[in-house]
């Protein structure tokens, strides 16, 4: 109960993170804070499921623990496991679907496309009219590539184009399909991390915008061209699918919106919100880790008293 109420009340700092820290920080905060909460809601389920087996007679005989005394400290602890083992059967059962997902994915990306002869060495023309652009990321000993429809660069001016593939190498560069990847997962585990996932691919797209403003040197421009690509793949319908983050992905007048204005600088308040996040991350992985010990601690006693 309480890693829920950690995981909502938490909701409205890791939507706001991004705005407020650079969106490199923000990304490494968010990414490892929604892994964390995961890992112990998961674990705290686990916790439960083993304690009801603890007092199953058959496994108690192994253990060498007194189910009497495990019953008296835990009258409802099978009742409660079986519940867990439910919940967290179906969990799993998310996460596994979720991962061959991600792996299906990750291996549809491009391959042996008729290219234009405007690719260069690490991005990929395809004469497609569907305006689309993605990161198709590393792939064993494959270089990762930019890949990008024709119907995309004819609709774009040459600054944004500029803009755009320095977007996709962004993404390639900072292995944002890891970052987003374990996201996914992790919100598989637990689906009140939803809005958590959502702040963590927004971040995702901002370090790539900003990293795209660094590469062109303005931010009207890559503004420019986040708004015009967005509008290219809207007009056309739905474009290709591809694995990993794309430039026209997350909330675009947002990102508009940020790139529009100076980047977060460091002030009192952002370390606020960092430090709210890092404390319910911290709060999770306590509360777990007490459960644990407390089990931990029963087992002996029951040990002991048998």
């Amino acid at each position: 109960m309480s890693l829920a109420v950690i995981a909502r009340g938490s909701a409205g700092t890791a939507r706001s993170l991004p705005d407020h820290l650079h969106p490199r920080t923000a990304l490494v905060l968010l990414g490892g804070g929604t892994v964390l909460v995961a890992a112990a809601s998961t674990t705290s389920l686990a916790l439960l499921v083993a304690a009801a087996i603890a007092q199953i007679p058959q496994v108690a005989r192994i253990g060498e623990w007194s189910p009497d005394v495990l019953a008296l400290h835990q009258p409802w602890a099978i009742p409660i496991g079986a519940l867990a083992a439910l919940v967290l059967a179906a969990l799993l059962v998310r996460a596994t679907v979720t991962v061959a997902g991600l792996v299906r994915r990750y291996r549809l990306v491009v391959r042996d496309l008729p290219a234009d002869p405007r690719s260069a060495a690490d991005v990929v023309v395809v004469v497609d009219p569907m305006p689309y652009a993605v990161a198709q990321p590393r792939l064993g000993r494959r270089p990762g590539h930019v890949v990008v429809s024709s119907g995309m660069l004819d609709g774009l001016r040459d600054d944004e184009r500029g803009a755009l593939v320095a977007h996709e190498r962004a993404h390639i560069a900072k292995h944002h399909h890891v970052v987003l990847g374990l996201a996914a997962i992790a919100e598989a585990l637990n689906p009140l991390l939803a809005p958590w996932g959502r702040a963590v691919a927004y971040a995702a797209e901002r370090c790539a915008d900003e990293e795209a403003v660094r590469s062109v040197g303005d931010r009207g421009v890559v503004a420019r061209a986040v708004g015009h690509a967005a509008l290219l793949v809207h007009r056309a319908g739905p474009a290709m699918p591809a694995w990993g983050p794309g430039m026209t992905s997350g909330p675009v007048p947002r990102r508009v919106g940020a790139l529009l204005v100076p980047p977060p600088t460091r002030s009192r308040r952002l370390g606020l919100v960092a430090a709210l996040l890092v404390l319910a991350a911290a709060v999770a992985l306590g509360a777990t880790l007490d459960a644990g010990l407390d089990l931990h601690g029963l087992l002996e006693t029951a040990e002991y008293g048998d």
